[in-house]
């Protein structure tokens, strides 16, 4: 009956995430949600990212090769390099028992089992390291989608029957876990994040930005969605419904995924088949085709790094060397908005993001922001007794000058002169 009710469901959480996006655009952080970046000129790129893996489990229907190598090989067929996103394991996910096959519980009704319920051994980083050290040294990204693949929070519109993590520190201390793990086995700790099933809310109050602002990761989300988790008939017609969306999505708009990050399964779907093994080469053609070049998101990210300003715009060059040095220089939703008045609640809200420099084109309605109206919030903040506060307009630094707005400039937890600057 679950099963019925699924795609209205999901179109009920759509609108819900459509909500959460608006008003991550109104939110200044340092924990920025990577869906698309703005388009490089001259260039078509994207990235894929395939979620749940690394999977051991062979590819159904095939000839027994393990799924993940069947990707692999078709990536390093057309010189295109993915974004791995793993989990640990999904084997202390017990007692649990199988869902019904075709419905979001089919792995499990209380938790997540991958590649399938009984064969946790087969999928994961803690179980497949030679696997997970082959993606690394084959030049592909890995990041992290939560050791136990078990929610941050509880969805009660589809997994209602489902555990989920018991605050937002036990979702830090689960990120943490895989992150660690990741390095162990191949020197690089994984920098952009995803949460399972993209269930933001923890029981505590939260939400997965807080958990990674504090991790230091990106929030990886995606802003096409390439099928094959979820059936579209028989095996044969989910194949061809992902092909064929890509490619009339291109037909009719060449550039349509252009700085686009394309999310994918490395597992299976609800039918216990994986029909990204056949759509995938016959998905890269149609991008080669349209002379797309497959990149990782870091890769996406270094190219543009964000959603509304073009790289080679002066606004994000020194957005770009802002960013680098650690600094709060965009919205929750990855844009710049350089021109846009930021208003007293979401500065107070920079504020409340803690110990780390944070930057942000300042133009208030009341006039420019000055060190006098900055001492005067720092009383409210709970971080303020150890923060030292300096304020430079365009027209007083070479970087800034370029640009006709104002960075307010905060250094959080360096100094603890709060008290004397006011006096």
């Amino acid at each position: 009956m679950l099963s019925l009710f699924f795609t209205p469901m999901r179109k009920l959480y759509r609108l819900m995430k459509r909500r959460q996006a608006i008003l991550a655009g109104n939110t200044p952080d340092r924990c920025r949600r990577i869906e698309r970046v703005h388009p490089v000129s001259g260039k078509r790129l994207a990235a894929m990212t395939f979620d749940d893996g690394p999977c051991a489990s062979p590819a159904r229907p095939g000839d027994g090769t393990a799924l993940t190598t069947a990707l692999l090989s078709t990536l390093d067929r057309y010189g295109a390099r993915g974004t791995f996103n793993v989990i640990g394991t999904t084997a202390g996910n017990y007692p649990d028992r199988e869902g019904r096959l075709g419905g979001p519980l089919w792995s499990g009704v209380l938790y997540d089992h991958y590649p399938e319920f009984g064969q946790d051994s087969l999928a994961g980083v803690v179980n497949q390291p030679e696997m997970t050290r082959a993606m690394a040294e084959s030049g592909h990204e890995l990041t992290n989608h939560g050791y136990s693949h078990v929610a941050f929070g509880p969805m009660r519109v589809i997994y209602g029957t489902r555990r989920h993590l018991a605050d937002a520190a036990a979702g830090e201390a689960d990120v943490k876990r895989l992150d660690d793990l990741v390095e162990q086995l191949t020197g690089r700790r994984p920098r952009l994040a995803r949460p399972p099933h993209y269930i933001d809310r923890t029981a505590d109050g939260q939400t997965a930005y807080d958990i990674y602002r504090r991790s230091g990761h990106l929030y990886l989300a995606a802003s096409y969605d390439a099928g094959g988790w979820r059936p579209a008939g028989s095996y044969r017609q989910s194949v061809e419904s992902m092909v064929g969306r890509m490619e009339a999505l291109l037909k009719r708009d060449p550039d349509a995924l252009n700085g686009a990050i394309i999310s994918q399964k490395n597992g299976y779907n609800m039918n216990k088949e994986s029909p990204v093994v056949d759509a995938l080469p016959r998905q890269l053609e149609i991008l080669k085709a349209h002379g797309y070049e497959i990149v990782t998101v870091s890769e996406l990210l270094a190219a543009s790094p964000f959603a509304d300003t073009a790289p080679e715009d002066p606004t994000a060059a020194d957005a770009r060397t802002l960013l680098a040095a650690g600094a709060t220089v965009a919205y929750r939703d990855n844009t710049l908005k350089p021109d846009r008045p930021v208003t007293w609640a979401e500065f107070r809200g920079l504020l409340d993001f803690g110990s780390a420099r944070s930057i942000l084109p300042v133009v208030l309605p009341t006039g420019p922001v000055t060190s006098g109206a900055l001492l005067e919030l720092l009383p409210t903040v709970p971080a303020a007794p150890t923060a030292e506060i300096g304020v430079l307009r365009y027209q007083d630094s070479p970087l800034l000058r370029r640009h006709a707005f104002r960075f307010a400039v905060l250094i959080l937890g360096l100094a603890g002169q709060a008290g004397e600057n006011k006096e």
